[in-house]
């Protein structure tokens, strides 16, 4: 069973109390509230743009067809599986399970002296390339815009030199997942964003740690995100660290 296939496989026929797509953000609200990031792959928005499958009647679907959606090629489906996924993974039940830690404080010791990969668009990369004190850091970016970014050709040449690899949780959605996995050696491995899925099984998949985010909060979060506020800016959230044990 393929990774989609297991993590779809942790919803069920519930239904779903309601579905929004905002500016960054597809919030779905079934047994508890999950969010997923939507894939800005800026090439594929603008010319591969495809109509949501079944789009006015995703309300009516149960939790478990839903979900399916991750596995499709539109990536705003996907997102919206992933979404689906996560509102029965990233609830209040998992909090007691967490730590209150940004994954780049979690990693900032377990850099010094060593080799940190870094995939996807953080903003908080021009602190790191300054501050933290590694003997490189690699950055991958599939849009690069800046000269040290690196494409994903460069995979297989760098991380499996890594000790430390970053990595948002929108490689889940961009088909870059898996490309990332299997180059990786016996680095510390972190997913980041609220897209993450915070569950056991990522731990399967050569993670150690998951610093993803729950709705604590859904009316507020929901107030936030339907006016455009990224994930930064919104309230009703808590930014959480599941820890492999």
């Amino acid at each position: 069973m393929s990774l989609q296939d297991e993590l779809i496989s942790l919803t069920n026929k519930e239904n779903i109390s309601s579905i929004s797509i905002y500016r960054h953000t597809v919030y779905v609200d079934s047994k508890y509230v999950g969010l997923s990031s939507i894939a800005n792959n800026d090439c594929q928005l603008r010319h591969e743009y495809k109509i949501i499958n079944d789009v006015g009647k995703l309300h009516l679907k149960t939790a478990d067809k839903l979900a399916k959606y991750f596995k499709s090629e539109n990536f705003l489906e996907r997102s919206i599986g992933l979404a689906t996924i996560n509102s029965y993974i990233n609830g209040p039940q998992i909090l007691p399970k967490t730590e209150i830690i940004n994954a780049f404080d979690l990693v900032k010791e377990k850099v010094i002296g060593k080799n940190l990969a870094i995939i996807g668009g953080f903003p908080n990369v021009k602190n790191v390339r300054e501050n933290y004190n590694c003997r490189n850091i690699w950055v991958f970016e599939l849009n690069k815009q800046y000269e040290y970014e690196l494409g994903p050709d460069k995979y297989a040449e760098y991380l499996p030199n890594a000790d430390v690899v970053l990595m948002t949780a929108t490689t889940l959605l961009n088909n870059t997942f898996f490309e990332v996995h299997k180059h990786l050696n016996n680095s510390y491995n972190v997913m980041v964003g609220p897209s993450t899925p915070m569950h056991d099984l990522m731990f399967d998949y050569k993670m150690h740690a998951l610093s993803g985010t729950v709705v604590t909060d859904k009316i507020e979060s929901r107030l936030f995100l339907e006016q455009g506020a990224s994930y930064h800016d919104c309230r009703g959230l808590t930014f959480v660290t599941y820890l492999k044990k």
